[in-house]
């Protein structure tokens, strides 16, 4: 992992994101580079001088940022800042393509009122359009721990090595436990006539210590109850384009897995071939 790319709209959560993903770069030994989006509609007789305005404000912020938080990366890495005017998912999205970020580290909220609202839809329409790995960080989550990590799978056959590649490397460098949780019961499973458990793909077998599965119907309730009980640091799931999670990434379910985790989640990829 060298470069982590973290959004931010100068709200209290999107600064607690980049607190984690400072310390997750000390740990790796990565780079930062922020990105904050602002767009101003274009209307009859508007003044240009109010967006220039904006994004004079935005770059003496961002620039005091990162001369503050510089001193907090302690493995010689770096933070920069970029600014761009665009529709914050779409900007991001590109930046994370440009920079060929590792991993993309936002606040699931932002500030309170409109603005939160706003701010706390753009991780789950960034998730939609990017390939980039996504690590949402819940409201007031304040510690960076990765001892176990529960990777939240909806089949036990699953065996795109690619997919799963940069959960492979963050829980490799950190030492921590992964624990497959097996999210839907398919009506066609192997069986291991020994051990009488669903009989897993070697993809998974590589990266999971251990083998979970879940009969709860409520995806939600059975991810965060499992969370809880299991003292796990971090959720790992994986958004298809076509399939299981091209139903429910939309689903209101799953939004507020997005949005209601206790722990991190991070969202990975798999393009359709």
């Amino acid at each position: 992992m060298k470069t982590i790319l973290v959004p931010t709209d100068f709200s209290d959560n999107a600064e607690n994101a980049l607190q984690y993903a400072i310390a997750m770069a000390n740990a790796f030994e990565a780079n930062i580079e922020l990105v904050h989006t602002f767009h101003l509609s274009q209307r009859a007789g508007m003044i240009v001088s109010v967006q220039e305005r904006m994004r004079i404000e935005a770059h003496k912020d961002l620039k005091k940022m990162v001369e503050e938080k510089q001193k907090e990366l302690t493995q010689g890495n770096k933070m920069d800042f970029h600014l761009v005017r665009d529709y914050a998912p779409e900007g991001i999205a590109y930046f994370a393509k440009k920079l060929k970020a590792d991993i993309i580290i936002m606040g699931t909220k932002g500030a309170s009122g409109v603005k939160g609202a706003i701010w706390g839809s753009v991780a789950s329409r960034l998730i939609a359009m990017t390939s980039t790995p996504v690590l949402a960080i819940p409201k007031y989550y304040n510690q960076f721990k990765l001892e176990h990590i529960l990777f939240a799978v909806d089949n036990p056959t699953f065996n795109d090595a690619e997919v799963l590649a940069p959960l492979k490397e963050i829980a490799e460098r950190a030492g921590a436990k992964v624990t497959a949780f097996n999210m839907a019961v398919p009506i066609h499973v192997d069986v291991d006539e020994n051990t009488e458990t669903l009989s897993t793909s070697q993809v998974i077998q590589d990266i999971a210590d251990d083998y979970y599965q879940s009969f709860d119907h409520d995806l939600k309730q059975s991810i965060i109850q499992y969370v809880m009980k299991n003292k796990t640091d971090m959720v790992c799931m994986i958004r298809k384009e076509r399939g299981f999670f091209v139903d429910i990434m939309h689903a209101s379910a799953t939004k507020k897995i997005i949005f209601d985790a206790p722990v991190p989640l991070l969202i990975l990829h798999q393009e359709e071939k």
